[in-house]
């Protein structure tokens, strides 16, 4: 649980450096900044979202077929793409 909260630390500072590059000094974007900031967190939650519901359904078809967690999710992450 702490290195998740290290990464979402690290992501953070990262948005608030990437929303900072929009001003200058001569002329400051706050509401850009500001925007640019919850876009980069708001796609990072979500995309930890996905990847925690992933990994989480992958333990029912590793009971269900008694294979490996890996082995499960590419298999159904193919026929998903090819259907």
């Amino acid at each position: 649980m702490l290195g998740l909260l290290w990464q979402y630390w690290w992501v953070s500072v990262g948005a608030m450096v990437l929303g900072g590059m929009v001003s200058s000094e001569k002329v400051l974007l706050l509401g850009y900044a500001f925007l640019i900031f919850v876009a980069v967190i708001t796609v990072t939650w979500l995309v930890w979202s996905v990847v925690n519901w992933v990994l989480s359904v992958a333990c029912i078809f590793v009971i269900t077929h008694s294979a490996d967690t890996l082995g499960r999710l590419a298999t159904r992450l193919l026929g998903f793409v090819s259907a």
